[in-house]
Order: C-alpha cells, then structure tokens, then sequence
C-alpha cells in the first residue's frame, strides 16, 4: 500500500468514517515526494476514499464534485459561487461551518440519497438548490427552518413527494418545482399560502384532481383550488405557537432544567431525613424522661374506710 493510501485511511479513520467511505473535505493532506499536492491552494477541496486522495480545484467560480462516490460531506464547499455535487451518496449535510465566508449561491444536491430526515446545514448565502430525485417524501416545519433564508429556487422534482407542508418557507422564494411527485396532500399556513399565490410566484406541479386528506373542520375555509391542486389554508392558533415555542424552549434547555430538578429533589428528600431524624430524637427524649418524673400519689375512688369501732357497754354497774 502506498503511502497515499496510508494517510487516506488515517484521515477517515480520525473523522469518524469507515474506510469504506468517500469524504469531502478542506483539503488534502501533504504527502513526501508527492508534486500533485505539493501545490495545494485554498481555492480547493479534497476527495478521500481507501485508496486515494484527490483534489479538486475551483475553476471560473465553479466546483464540479458530481460522479465522485461522495457520502460524507465533512465541510462546506464555499469559494465557488456554483457547487456541483450531484449523482452522489450523500446523506446529509451536517459540516460544521466554515471558517471562510461563503460565496457559493447555487447548489446542485440532485441524485443522491437525501431524506425527509436528513440534516441539511447549508450556507446562509444559497439562492438556487436543487435536490431534485432525492428520496425526500415528505416536507414539514422542521425541513422549511433548515432552509437558508435567502433561497429564491428550490426544485424537488421527482423525489416521491406524498404530503406537502408548507410552514416558514423562506420569504425570497420565488419558484418551487414540485413536479414528478404524486402528491396527495398540500397544507399551508396563511403566510406560505399568500407566498405561493403571489404574481410573481412559478409553481410547477402536476395535475391533482384529489381532495386533500385532512380533516376539513382544520381548514379556514374548503379547500382552495390553485395550479390543478387542492390546498388546505390552516392558520396557527397563539396555543399552537406559545406550544411550539415552549418546546423549542424547553429544547434548548432540557439539559439545564434536568440538573436543576434533581438538585431540588436531592435537597428536598436530605431535609426530609434531616426532619424525621429530628423527630425520632424528640421522641425518644419524651420516652426516657417520662421513667424518671415522679407521679403524684393519688388516693382511689375505690378506696372503703374501716368501719370505727362501737363503743362497748360499761361492765361496772351504774349507782342511781
């Protein structure tokens, strides 16, 4: 084995991979003797697998990382503005953030093996993503928040898309390509359902000719009818949002609170034993001077005098 190959296998054993993976990082590391990465410059990134190390520049402010086997992404990609890394394995993108500021705007993430549940921690300056024939068959709350604020392009074309929620879509959307999916259920709040029937706003879907399968009575009103699609209007009661701030809250600070009520519950139970303790000892005080007080005599209720004796007649005669 070449000493390539050695360093490869060090670095993704030290990121947590199996040597089965392919990893996207910063850069490459230096190896003796080696001119194809003597000349390392921060304008590009590295592909680590078993084997091999490889890296790839930034040419014209583009990164082409399609076709490479990548399923672990361990950094962002951020000096190109268009970053390419379809037909991959990829199934998150959990990096930690860059160091450097981003300039990438565009982000092709089609054809690899993305989730409803996949991470997606993406630079804040992305305007247009693609993660069209994913694996992605339901959208919520939770995969809208995970979006950079500032996306205006996000296609999910073919991706098996079922149910549709829209909750906190980013405000600078402006196109949104559903198309390929058999979507059965679209449910939007009223701030996403003013978002999607904005003039300006593309929404290519296909034909639906079904009612949404929701409960009607949840509905503002009965089902609107935009794009050959039936959507559901909800609106999020102040229960609902003091609710989904409290867990947010509680989120956070779950770790802290659970500290917080075992120390009082630890304290409270030692005061507890503290006090019963106490008690015994009072008791037990009572006990042992209660045998050496004295108690006062009494005379009893029961108790029959002796009868006095008669006074017996004079035996000496009486002179008159």
């Amino acid at each position: 084995m070449t000493c390539r190959s050695l360093v490869a296998l060090a670095v993704a054993g030290l990121l947590g991979c199996s040597f089965a993976d392919t990893l996207l990082t910063t850069k490459c590391p230096i190896y003796t003797n080696d001119t194809n990465t003597t000349s390392v410059t921060p304008a590009s990134y590295c592909v680590v697998n078993e084997t091999t190390a490889t890296i790839v520049f930034v040419t014209t402010d583009m990164l082409n990382l399609s076709h490479r086997n990548i399923n672990v992404v361990s950094t962002i990609p951020t000096l190109a503005a268009t970053v390419d890394l379809s037909f991959n394995e990829i199934r998150d993108i959990s990096a930690l953030p860059s160091d450097q500021t981003s300039s990438v705007l565009n982000v092709n993430l089609s054809h690899n093996a993305l989730t409803a549940s996949s991470y997606l921690e993406l630079p804040s300056t992305i305007q247009t993503l693609d993660l069209s024939y994913n694996r992605i068959t339901s959208m919520d709350e939770s995969f809208w928040r995970n979006l950079p604020r500032s996306l205006q392009s996000l296609s999910l074309k073919t991706n098996g898309l079922k149910t549709v929620r829209c909750s906190s879509m980013p405000p600078k959307l402006r196109q949104l390509d559903l198309s390929g999916n058999a979507i059965q259920t679209i449910v939007a709040d009223v701030a996403s359902f003013n978002l999607l029937t904005r003039p300006d706003f593309v929404l290519v879907i296909d034909p639906n000719q079904t009612v949404v399968s929701t409960d009607p009575a949840a509905c503002l009103k009965p089902p609107s009818y935009i794009h050959d699609n039936f959507i559901c209007v909800t609106e999020e009661t102040s229960s609902t949002a003091s609710q989904s701030a409290f867990v947010g809250f509680m989120g956070k600070y779950a770790a802290g609170f659970f500290i917080v009520l075992v120390v009082v519950y630890a304290a409270r139970e030692t005061i507890r034993a503290q006090r019963n303790r106490l008690g015994d000892l009072q008791e037990r005080s009572t006990y042992i001077s209660s045998i050496y007080i004295k108690s006062p005599t009494t005379q009893s209720t029961d108790y029959v005098p002796a009868p006095t004796a008669r006074a017996e007649p004079s035996r000496h005669p009486i002179h008159v």
